[in-house]
């Protein structure tokens, strides 16, 4: 309980105060006086003002305080020997670290403690003062050596509690130099705060004069000072001047301080507030002046100015509010109870301010009922429990935890908007994902099952099954269930394709292995080209080729179809380029490629020019169609340019090379934009994707790569094949990926987004080619066996048909109707209709 001067008592200040001091004695012992103090705030603290103890903390927050925070100011002391001046102001930042433990409750209570402490703290600094050399401390001469034994007397007394043999000496001491501030001080603390050496007048005069001495201390000698007070000293020398040179003045804001206490405890209150005063504007920071002075003003009757003194001191120091709660003095003034109740109605108006702001901010990502996931719920919750707990404080309407409120939404600023944007990234991923899922679910719905037909009775049933298992996923809203459904859509889809996939019907009419295949724009017709030197037009509807083009004088190794669908150009191993006009079957023009194997043709997406790629020179050339010349010669390969693919947009062309790389050029300006490097042997094969963003390659390292057409990334690696791939297409909605492989006679299928194999086929003999068709139903490949195979999901009353139809076919020309091979003469005589093979089977 803080000192209070009776007037009414009868009894003088001295003895009120010496009673007082004895009430509330402190041992040596540092665990002793803080338990000590304890007692004695819980004792105060419920013997304060109710009004105005309700005004500042709630009575919870008081013993959550006394609980848990004073556990730790023992831990404070032990860093008082940074010290720098002796008093209260010294104490604020010690105990703010003991009652960090009481954060949410009051914040910062670090001035709960009374006067008396003072002198447990003096003794820890006293004690750290004397491990350096006292005449250099106080900057005494060899020649006052008598001064100096007893200084260190004096203070070694001071220091172990010897209270009358230490103001012997420091009295001897001071008649030798009567401005020496910090002897005068250690006398006026002995006066003032030992009940059995009290005088309190001598203790006045004694701080003074201290703090008179004290003010008017500057130079070197100022420094040295601040310095050894700041423990800068080893073995007796300072270390460094690491402390400012104003702690004499600080020195004298405390003596001044002290001077005043001495007064009010005279009952002088207009002195005690004039010598508050002066402390206070001679250190600011020493806040606990300015309190005395708003405490002298209330004890004189002057409540108005003492609320403009203490005003600034709690703004400045909230937990000035709880210990003007416990002042007999202030807290019994209407004035200063109105102080209080002005401030707390600010501070919880304001903190009210900020939760609603808070409160706005959290609910952008409030959560619907559906949202059901552990994960979302646990990073919900603690942002929720925050919010709950800062209002939980405000709510209880004092002035502290309304601050303390304020505190916690100022401190966990930077926290809690980490914590929202890492919710509103898991909501966003999250949504994200859900979103794909169901894209994925209705895409498979409603254009992949439609494309690929329906597969058999049961096959049916076990995909309805697996339908009714991903909507219930998607119904649950969880993240983790979300991202999986696309990935189980690719194993579906794969089924699907597996259940339905077949080779709709073979063309048959080269001789010798099939090199190159391409469908017309429309779709309508298909055009092969093989090593009998021809180059064939199918018309898709009778499964019959209807034109055929010979003229070239090798093998026909590549072929493309002119935008309009009217002209067809093919690269042959003649070294020529030959143009076809479809209708008529007339050749157009013929392009000489240097004496050049031509490996490689591309018409551009405007039909004006054709790119070819030639063997042993390694050239890359534009030709114009009308002027029959090269426009353009591209060269950087090192090997033999194998396939070559347009751009949709036709401004940039990409190559693929026997030198293991593919190079993607800018047409217009004849530069080289990338070097996709990465296969490990020959690239036989290269095809833009339908939107221009992606590329694939396939290589006879096994491998199929797709790339980022714009920056050169590679974006997947395709493994599954286990021989060359000579062949890749991209489906008309760059969605699926068509490879060819020669040496494992295999085609496979692929998901171009994620990599993922979805079917496998195989053909009779080793793939050279493929070719998505326009409306991406069906794709054809190109054999070694001269065989075009035409692959597609057929409906099953168009199956049953064309089952009806083959065998019927198979019967007219005396075939197999198992295997197509012709039968023999005596099966032919006896009307047989299967081979001896399959007769036998």
């Amino acid at each position: 309980m803080a000192f209070v001067y009776n007037s009414h008592s009868g009894e003088d200040g001295r003895s009120q105060w010496s009673r007082y001091l004895q009430n509330n004695a402190y041992v040596k012992d540092v665990t002793g006086a803080v338990t000590r103090v304890e007692k004695s705030v819980d004792a105060g603290s419920q013997s304060a003002h109710e009004d105005a103890l309700s005004i500042v903390v709630s009575q919870e927050a008081v013993q959550a305080a006394l609980s848990g925070g004073f556990d730790r100011i023992g831990d404070g002391l032990d860093r008082l020997n940074d010290t720098l001046y002796y008093g209260l102001a010294d104490v604020s930042a010690t105990l703010d670290r003991g009652f960090a433990a009481v954060e949410e409750g009051l914040g910062r209570i670090h001035r709960t403690l009374e006067w008396g402490f003072e002198q447990v703290l003096d003794q820890f600094a006293v004690s750290h003062m004397l491990e350096a050399n006292i005449a250099e401390l106080l900057r005494i001469p060899d020649f006052q050596k008598e001064r100096q034994y007893y200084i260190e007397q004096g203070f070694k007394h001071y220091a172990n509690g010897l209270w009358e043999e230490a103001l012997d000496n420091l009295l001897k001491a001071e008649e030798r130099e009567r401005t020496d501030y910090v002897v005068l001080h250690r006398i006026g603390m002995v006066y003032l705060y030992r009940s059995e050496l009290l005088d309190v007048p001598k203790a006045r005069e004694y701080f003074e004069q201290a703090g008179k001495y004290a003010a008017v201390e500057s130079g070197e000698g100022a420094v040295r000072l601040a310095n050894i007070l700041g423990g800068a000293v080893e073995g007796g020398r300072l270390r460094a001047h690491v402390v400012p040179a104003d702690v004499p003045r600080r020195l004298a804001a405390e003596a001044y301080f002290q001077a005043g206490i001495s007064a009010y405890v005279m009952g002088a209150f207009g002195d005690a507030v004039s010598l508050s005063k002066k402390a206070f504007s001679l250190n600011p920071a020493l806040l606990d002046a300015g309190f005395n002075q708003a405490k002298a003003l209330v004890a004189a009757g002057n409540g108005t100015e003492a609320v403009s003194v203490l005003k600034p001191v709690i703004r400045r120091d909230r937990t000035y509010a709880l210990k003007t709660t416990r002042d007999g003095d202030l807290a019994s003034d209407n004035s200063i109870l109105g102080l209080l109740e002005k401030l707390k109605e600010e501070a919880v108006g304001r903190a009210r301010k900020e939760w609603k702001t808070l409160v706005a901010e959290f609910g952008e990502l409030v959560s619907p009922p559906e949202d059901t996931e552990e994960e979302l719920i646990r990073r919900e919750k603690a942002i929720t429990n925050e919010s709950q707990n800062i209002w939980s404080l405000i709510e209880r309407n004092t002035y502290l935890e309304a601050l303390a409120a304020l505190d916690r939404i100022a401190s966990g600023a930077e926290e809690r908007t980490k914590k929202l944007d890492d919710l509103r990234s898991f909501k966003t991923a999250r949504r994200k994902a859900i979103d794909r899922a169901r894209r994925e679910l209705e895409t498979f719905q409603q254009e992949d099952f439609r494309q690929w037909h329906y597969p058999k009775a049961d096959d049916e049933d076990k995909i309805a099954k697996w339908m009714e298992i991903y909507e219930a996923a998607l119904g649950e809203n969880t993240r983790a269930q979300a991202e999986e459904i696309p990935n189980r859509i690719l194993d579906l889809r794969g089924f699907v394709m597996q259940a339905t996939m077949q080779c709709l019907y073979t063309l048959r009419g080269h001789i010798g292995s099939v090199n190159a295949v391409s469908y017309s724009p429309d779709g309508d017709s298909l055009a092969s080209g093989g090593a009998d030197r021809t180059v064939l037009i199918w018309e898709m509807a009778s499964e019959r080729f209807e034109h055929t083009f010979t003229g070239h004088k090798d093998d026909v190794y590549t072929i493309s179809y002119s935008p309009d669908g009217k002209h067809i150009a093919s690269g042959s191993r003649d070294n020529t380029v030959k143009v076809w006009d479809i209708t008529s079957e007339k050749l157009l023009s013929t392009l000489f490629g240097d004496f050049f194997p031509v490996t490689a043709v591309a018409y551009n997406p405007d039909g004006r020019t054709l790119a070819a790629g030639s063997s042993e020179d390694a050239m890359l050339r534009i030709w114009g169609i009308a002027s029959e010349s090269v426009l353009h010669a591209f060269s950087g390969h090192t090997d033999s340019v194998e396939a070559v693919s347009y751009s949709p947009d036709g401004r940039t062309l990409a190559s693929a090379s026997q030198d293991a790389t593919v190079k993607i050029w800018d047409v217009a300006s004849e530069k080289l934009l990338h070097t996709l490097s990465g296969h490990t042997d020959k690239v036989k094969a290269v095809s833009y994707s339908p939107d221009g963003g992606s590329l694939a390659s396939g290589s006879e390292d096994k491998t199929v790569r797709i790339w980022n057409a714009a920056s050169g990334e590679l974006l997947h690696t395709l493994c599954g094949h286990t021989g060359r791939v000579r062949a890749v297409s991209y489906a008309p909605d760059g969605r699926t990926l068509v490879s060819g492989s020669w040496s494992d006679n295999t085609v496979r299928i692929w998901d171009v987004a994620s990599g993922h194999l979805l079917h496998t086929l195989s053909p009779a003999e080793g793939v050279t080619v493929v070719s998505y068709s326009p409306d991406g139903r069906t794709f054809a490949s190109g054999s070694g066996d001269g065989t075009v195979g035409i692959w597609g999901a057929r409906a099953k009353e168009e199956e049953t048909k064309h089952r009806k139809e083959e065998e019927q076919r198979r019967l007219r020309e005396k075939l197999c109707v198992v295997c197509g091979q012709p039968l023999s003469f005596l099966d032919k005589l006896a009307g047989r209709t299967k081979c001896k093979r399959h007769r036998e089977a």
